[in-house]
C-alpha cells in the first residue's frame, strides 16, 4: 500500500512537467521574432536640378543640290574637245565642250549673204514706192499702179525681217557649237568624250552639274510636331544643325549649368562634391574593360574633363585589350554625358571609336504644304551654305532642328528612369537614406537628360546606378569615390592580371584595385 503523501507526489510530477512545457511555449511566443537585417545596397545617386534646356527635333536627312542641270547639246555635231576635268567645280558660261562648227558657219554666211541681198531689194521696192505716191500725186499713173509698187515695199520689208531672223538662228546655233555651263557647281562623271556625235534633244546628258554652294538637306519630322514647326518657324529662320555622314550626335548640348550639376554625389560631402578641380583625393577608379585579352592586362581608362560618360555597368570602364576590349570609360561613379559649353567647342564632337563628324550649321528654309499620308510625316528643307563643301549630294545627314530653350526645366539622367507596369518612376533617397519609389511624369529627353514635369522636386537625391537591386523603402548606402576602385577589368585574362583604374576627373589618384583587382583579377 502506497503511503498518502508518497502518492500525492507521484500524481503532482506529470502535472509539473506539463505546466513547465506549456509556460516554455508561451515566453516563446511572447518573445519578439527576430527577422535577418536586410541588406544595405549601394547605390549612387544624382541631385535633380533646374536647367535650360533646348527643344530639339531629331531626324535623318539627305543632303540634295540646290539645283541640279544635265548638259545636253543643242546642235548635232562632232565633239571636237573636252573643256575640264571630270569632278571639277564650273563657272555658269564656263565651256565645257566644242562640237564641230564648221556646218553652222556655212549656214550663217548663207544667211547674212541672203540677208544682204534682200535689203538691197528692200531699198529698191522702198524708193519706187515713195516716187509712186508722187505720181499718183501728178496724176501720172493710176491708182492700181501705185498699189503694186507699195505692195512690192511690203514684201521686201517683210522678207527682209524672216531674213533677220535666220540670221540670229544661224548665229544661235553657231554659238551652241560650244556648250556652256547653265549653272555654277561641281560637275559630275563624263558621258560624252571627245570624237563622239552628239544630237540635239538627246536622251544622255553629255555631264551632270549639281550646285552644292549652298546645298539643301532635306528631312522628315513626325506631322505631331508640325504645330510646334509652324509656331517658332513663322518668323523664319529655326535653325538647323546637320552632321555629315551621321558619324557624331547632331543634338546641341545643354547649358553648362545643367552639365556641372548632374554629377554624383558621394557620401563624404555635399551634393556635387566630388570630382571639383584640384587633389581630390580617390577620384574613382576608372574600371577596365570587360574581358582583357588571354595573357594581357585590362588598362583602366580615366574620365573626361568637364562630365563623365557611364560606362556599361554605369562605373567607370576603360579599354580591355585585347578581341575582348570594353567600351570606352567614364568616371568611377556615372553621372551625365560630358558635353561643351561653348558654341566653338560644338562645332566640333567626337564620336566614340575615334571618328569625328563637324556640326554644320544652316537655316530651316522650306516645309512641305501636304503631309505624307503614308508615313505620317512632313518634309522639310534647310538650306546650309556649304563653304567647306563637307556636305556632299546624296550623303546621309544627322540634322537636329532647335525650336526654343525652355527655360528652368527640373532634369535628371535618362539613366534614372526605371519603366514598370505602372508606368515611369525612380527611387529617391531621403535623409534616412531610405529609397523611396516616386512615379514621375516624363516630358521628353535630350541629350541623355529627362524632363520631369511632375512626380519629384528640386534638389532631390535620384538613384541612377543600383535601382535593380532596390526595393520599395529599402535602407542604402550612398556610393562613395572609394567604392568604384579596383575595377581593372571583369577578367584579367587566365595569365593576365587586372589593373586598378586611373582617378577620376579631378586629379584624384588611383584607387585600390591593383592586381586582380576588379570583379575577376588576374587567374
Amino acid at each position: 500500500m502506497i503511503p498518502l503523501r508518497s502518492y500525492a507526489r507521484c500524481v503532482s510530477l506529470p502535472f509539473s512537467a506539463t505546466a513547465l512545457v506549456a509556460l516554455s511555449l508561451l515566453a516563446a511566443c511572447n518573445k519578439k521574432q527576430e527577422r535577418p537585417q536586410r541588406p544595405v545596397a549601394v547605390v549612387q545617386v544624382v541631385p535633380a536640378r533646374r536647367a535650360t534646356v533646348p527643344y530639339i527635333i531629331e531626324a535623318n536627312g539627305i543632303v540634295t543640290p540646290m539645283q541640279s542641270a544635265s548638259v545636253t547639246a543643242q546642235v548635232d555635231g562632232i565633239v571636237q574637245s573636252v573643256d575640264f576635268q571630270e569632278g571639277q567645280e564650273v563657272r555658269q558660261g564656263q565651256p565645257l565642250f566644242h562640237v564641230d562648227p564648221r556646218p553652222y558657219q556655212n549656214v550663217y554666211a548663207q544667211a547674212a549673204a541672203v540677208l544682204a541681198r534682200d535689203s538691197a531689194s528692200w531699198l529698191n521696192a522702198k524708193a519706187n514706192a515713195e516716187r509712186s505716191k508722187q505720181l499718183l500725186t501728178a496724176k501720172v499713173i493710176t491708182q492700181q499702179e501705185a498699189d503694186v509698187n507699195l505692195t512690192s515695199a511690203a514684201t521686201a520689208e517683210a522678207t527682209l525681217r524672216a531674213d533677220h531672223a535666220t540670221l540670229e538662228q544661224a548665229r544661235f546655233n553657231l554659238e551652241n557649237t560650244i556648250v556652256r555651263a547653265p549653272i555654277s557647281g561641281k560637275t559630275g562623271s563624263l558621258l560624252v568624250k571627245r570624237g563622239n556625235l552628239v544630237r540635239s534633244g538627246g536622251t544622255t546628258p553629255l555631264v551632270v552639274i549639281n550646285q552644292v554652294r549652298p546645298i539643301l538637306v532635306r528631312f522628315a519630322i513626325p506631322s505631331s510636331q508640325l504645330p510646334l514647326v509652324l509656331q517658332y518657324g513663322s518668323g523664319g529662320g529655326l535653325q538647323v544643325a546637320a552632321v555629315p555622314g551621321g558619324i557624331a550626335p547632331p543634338t546641341p548640348p545643354i547649358d553648362s549649368f545643367a552639365a556641372a550639376a548632374m554629377t554624383p554625389v558621394n557620401d563624404a560631402g555635399a551634393d556635387g562634391a566630388a570630382f571639383r578641380s584640384g587633389n581630390g583625393g580617390n577620384g574613382g577608379n576608372g574600371g577596365g574593360g570587360r574581358r582583357g585579352s588571354k595573357g594581357g592586362a585590362g588598362v583602366a581608362g580615366g574620365a573626361v574633363d568637364g562630365g563623365a560618360v557611364p560606362g556599361a555597368d554605369g562605373a567607370a570602364s576603360g579599354f580591355g585589350s585585347g578581341p575582348h576590349a570594353g567600351g570606352n570609360g567614364g568616371t568611377a561613379a556615372g553621372g551625365i554625358p560630358a558635353v561643351p559649353n561653348t558654341r566653338a567647342g560644338a562645332q566640333a564632337v567626337q564620336q566614340q571609336g575615334g571618328l569625328a563628324g563637324e556640326r554644320l550649321m544652316g537655316k530651316l528654309s522650306f516645309i512641305d504644304n501636304a503631309v505624307d499620308t503614308a508615313t505620317g510625316t512632313v518634309q522639310l528643307k534647310a538650306s546650309f551654305e556649304n563653304g567647306n563643301g563637307r556636305l556632299w549630294a546624296g550623303q546621309f545627314a544627322t540634322t537636329s532642328l532647335h525650336l526654343f530653350d525652355q527655360d528652368s526645366a527640373l532634369v535628371v539622367p535618362a539613366q534614372a528612369i526605371v519603366t514598370g507596369q505602372r508606368g515611369a518612376y525612380v527611387y529617391v533617397v531621403d535623409r534616412a537614406d531610405t529609397a523611396r519609389q516616386r512615379g514621375v511624369i516624363v516630358e521628353r529627353t535630350a541629350g541623355g537628360l529627362a524632363i520631369i514635369s511632375s512626380g519629384i522636386r528640386d534638389g532631390d537625391r535620384v538613384v541612377v546606378e543600383g535601382q535593380s537591386r532596390l526595393t520599395p523603402d529599402a535602407p542604402v548606402r550612398i556610393r562613395g569615390a572609394n567604392d568604384a576602385g579596383g575595377g581593372g577589368g571583369r577578367k584579367g585574362g587566365r595569365k593576365g592580371q587586372g589593373q586598378g583604374g586611373q582617378g577620376g576627373p579631378g586629379g584624384g589618384q588611383a584607387g585600390p584595385g591593383g592586381q586582380g583587382g576588379g570583379r575577376r583579377g588576374g587567374g
